[in-house]
């Protein structure tokens, strides 16, 4: 075949005129393409008015404009974009499409932008070749043909799309490799499990819908930047060791969701993730419509002190998941669910508080229905209520804590609470702490710490006459300031709730006022089977029994630091 080269002495900008091509012949399927600019009229535009088919293109030095009336195909070979050049489309029809196909084709996009309706097509080969970043403004498709994506050697490219998506069998390397990125709005997306290292970004002010199969598998990447939104309509896995992100959701290898800054993902049916979950931002949102739920089946790490909301959250399959805090967060998940089988589990593992919040005026829930958990050392679970207004409904079975904190607000037990060490820690938002339950179920722990350092009096209610609270080995409550006490009661005035201290345990209680609480252990029948409560500085009211004000206690000061460093 032969090079055919533009040189614009035709009559019109016509491709298919042959005066406007070297030879004075117009080129035919198969030719190599040059718009070389360099004829007396080389940067004359040109219209492509009829369909055609390439070898190859090259465009470097052509600065006219090139129009695609007719879809246009490159067979084997590179199609190059000119640095100078400009690309447009006929206002009908709807589109064109522009298809690299062949053995290893490649793309010298020169950072040009090709229009809105020019479809670009990705058809096969071995190697899909991008040099330099690419702005396509149409949609992208590339068919099942397995093929590889690569930048040049020793780059990295993005290749940007603003129409629909669609991908099946893509693979990128993963160093000289492409990051597809989407910033279309209302525009769809679809992949499939045979794209096995695929990269996929959707980026600030995008927002795309899973139509079909919206799964990757292998090491892809598939990212809602910030400002991002990708709505998974569609039945859809994320298998294997892929890297599914999502509102920042960046991933690293062998992730699922990396999360490190804002945008929203949005499951109509449930989401399976394989591997694990990353959150590193506040502003991190996945939605669910209906009673879908995020079923993660591997590990989930906030790091930094990151929050994210999620609606539904369950830990489940048959493998064990770790559950990572480097640092202090707080997560809004409003269904937090641990439902592992086949001898799977959740290890919280992480160095420092992980945390549950719940926001002013809302009811958020804890639920354990199987699968074995575990906490290690340097762990604290933490429930925290934003005000008495917010509630945390906790539901377990077989479940026993080693460290677990709650920091106000309601606490509703609809299964009995077991831990090593619980600690209440009222906050200065919380005007209220109380324990309750739907049903009977209270606490037995081994070590109950109450600090108050919110500087001010707070009270806590345990739920009245048929809840049982137990303390086995060590009772502390304490305050920071002998004005900021802690007053025990009863849910309803004049009806004790049951309180009681084993015999067997320590106790160090100050600045603790005690009314409608029953310590006896026989309903407050001599003789009493369980130990007296004594509080330094306390009032006990006349309706609370087995307990008294106490003796000087040892200095404030040293058994605060050593409460707030207790762990079992």
């Amino acid at each position: 075949m032969a090079v055919k080269t533009w040189t614009g002495a035709g009559a019109n900008e016509n491709w298919n005129t042959a005066l406007n091509w070297s030879g004075g012949t117009i080129p035919i399927a198969g030719d190599d393409i040059v718009f070389d600019g360099v004829a007396p009229n080389g940067n004359k535009n040109c219209t492509l008015n009829v369909g055609f088919n390439a070898l190859s293109a090259n465009f470097t030095g052509y600065t006219g404009t090139f129009t695609f009336g007719a879809s246009f195909t490159i067979t084997s070979g590179t199609i190059t974009l000119g640095s100078g050049a400009s690309y447009a489309t006929n206002a009908t029809p709807t589109s064109y499409t522009l298809t690299v196909a062949g053995t290893n084709p490649g793309l010298v996009s020169n950072n040009k932008i090709l229009p809105v309706n020019l479809l670009i097509s990705l058809t096969g080969g071995n190697t899909f070749t991008l040099t330099g970043n690419a702005d396509f403004q149409g949609n992208l498709s590339t068919a099942a043909t397995a093929h590889n994506m690569k930048a040049a050697t020793g780059t990295t490219v993005d290749l940007r799309i603003g129409g629909n998506i669609t991908l099946s069998a893509v693979t990128t390397n993963t160093t000289d490799h492409v990051t597809i990125k989407g910033y279309g709005a209302s525009k769809t997306y679809s992949s499939n499990a045979a794209s096995t290292n695929a990269r996929v970004s959707f980026v600030s002010g995008s927002s795309y819908t899973s139509v079909g199969n919206a799964g990757l598998s292998g090491t892809s990447f598939l990212t809602v930047e910030s400002g991002g939104q990708f709505n998974a309509v569609s039945t859809h896995s994320f298998s294997n060791n892929n890297n599914t992100t999502v509102s920042g959701f960046n991933a690293s290898n062998n992730s699922d969701f990396y999360g490190y800054t804002s945008g929203s993902l949005i499951l109509a049916n449930d989401t399976v993730i394989k591997s694990f979950i990353t959150i590193q931002s506040t502003t991190i949102v996945i939605t669910s419509v209906g009673s879908a739920k995020l079923l993660l089946e591997g590990t989930f790490t906030s790091t930094g002190g990151a929050n994210a909301t999620i609606d539904r959250l369950e830990f489940s399959g048959t493998t064990s998941s770790n559950i990572t805090a480097t640092t202090a967060s707080n997560l809004q998940i409003k269904e937090f669910i641990i439902n592992k089988t086949g001898g799977g589990g959740v290890n919280f593992n992480s160095n420092g508080i992980f945390g549950l919040f719940v926001p002013s005026g809302l009811s958020y829930s804890f639920t354990h229905t199987s699968g074995t958990v575990t906490q290690n050392s340097t762990c604290i679970v933490r429930f925290w209520c934003n005000n008495a207004a917010s509630t945390m409904t906790y539901s377990a079975t077989n479940l026993t804590f080693r460290y677990l904190e709650f920091l106000g607000g309601v606490l509703n037990l609809n299964s009995e609470l077991l831990a090593n060490t619980l600690r209440i820690s009222p906050q200065s938002a919380a005007t209220s702490t109380s324990i309750t339950s739907s049903t009977t179920f209270g606490f037995t722990v081994e070590n109950l710490l109450v600090i108050n350092a919110s500087g001010v009096a707070r009270p806590i209610t345990l739920k009245s006459a048929v809840v049982v609270y137990s303390v086995t080995a060590s009772l502390i409550m304490l305050t920071t300031v002998a004005t900021a006490t802690v007053t025990l009661n009863a849910s309803s005035a004049g009806v004790r709730a049951i309180f009681n201290l084993e015999n067997s345990a320590t106790q160090t209680v100050e600045y603790v006022n005690a009314t409608d609480i029953d310590s006896s252990g026989t309903g407050g029948v001599l003789p009493y089977s369980k130990q007296t409560i004594y509080s330094f500085g306390g009032t006990i009211a006349a309706t609370t029994i087995n307990w008294s004000t106490g003796s000087q206690p040892p200095p404030l000061a040293a058994k605060v630091t050593v409460a707030y460093t207790f762990v079992n």
